[in-house]
């Protein structure tokens, strides 16, 4: 029987006993097995095409270079799903374009209170690289950094310095020490700290505009042509035909290979984007 013969023949002979297992004993394997497939496959060709798709350059390299396919842990059984992911994994901050760098600090709150002064940091950010008055711990806060025009962080830096004279006061009364801020020097940043590039505002600002940056729906528009091609995924993914067409194919139970995983609680954190695009 060839590999892509319309009908299996599941008569019990020497030549057929393959395609008897296929719709007998394997049939459900199998069956779980192209789900899985299908949606691996779909993920895939998002995930391919955003690559493609995000404008080259500089600008837009750490974030081409952030997004990562896995598999989301926890469907019920028979079922898979995947997502395009990027890692908030800090980083640790060597170099700081000071006119063009907005600092956000997200305090953490966990089963205790925020500690006080790091709850002001966060309720009067955003921050500029040379007005934010200290450098919250790792254990105190999530620190993200994002690129914005030199007009934006101009005009948010002349706000902050009208009020560091009051806040650093409030900081004093709270216990924390500040330097004496020097003007053009970005001296609070320590080169040892760590923040994560807030790429999440780098992709909305590239799909939908703002920040000085002009609209390219590269999401909306690959996640548009997926929605449309999935009918012929067997046409580019022979695996997935192989699954319910080959007797002799094994490569539904290694197809495709484990990858790196995220939880269904961090999947659902994606919901918003997701609406924002209209899927």
């Amino acid at each position: 029987m060839g590999k892509h013969d319309k009908f299996v023949s599941i008569d019990q002979t020497s030549k057929t006993r393959n395609n008897w297992r296929l719709a007998t004993s394997e049939l459900v394997e199998r069956s779980e097995a192209m789900a899985k497939m299908i949606s691996y496959a779909v993920a895939k060709e998002a995930f391919d095409k955003l690559l493609q798709q995000i404008p080259g350059g500089p600008n837009y390299a750490e974030l081409r270079g952030a997004l990562r396919l896995v598999e989301v842990n926890g469907p019920k059984k028979g079922k898979a799903a995947y997502a395009i992911h990027i890692p908030t994994k800090g980083r640790r901050v060597k170099q700081i374009d000071v006119s063009s760098t907005i600092i956000t600090v997200i305090a953490k709150k966990g089963k205790r209170r925020a500690a006080p002064d790091v709850a002001l940091l966060e309720l009067h950010g955003p921050w500029t690289a040379d007005t934010i008055p200290f450098w919250p711990l790792k254990s105190e806060a999530t620190i993200t950094q994002r690129k914005s025009t030199r007009r934006s962080v101009e005009h948010l830096a002349k706000d902050q310095k009208k009020k560091l004279p009051m806040l650093l006061r409030r900081f004093k009364d709270l216990g924390r020490k500040i330097k004496p801020y020097e003007p053009g020097n970005p001296g609070r940043i320590k080169r040892t700290a760590k923040a994560v590039p807030d790429l999440a505002m780098q992709a909305l600002s590239l799909e939908f505009g703002g920040s000085g940056v002009k609209s390219k729906p590269v999401f909306r528009k690959v996640f548009g042509s997926i929605k449309g091609s999935i009918g012929s995924l067997t046409k580019r993914f022979a695996q997935i035909k192989d699954a319910m067409t080959d007797p002799d194919s094994k490569v539904y139970r290694n197809w495709p290979k484990k990858m790196d995983n995220i939880s269904v609680g961090q999947a659902k954190s994606f919901a918003g984007f997701q609406k924002r695009l209209g899927f």
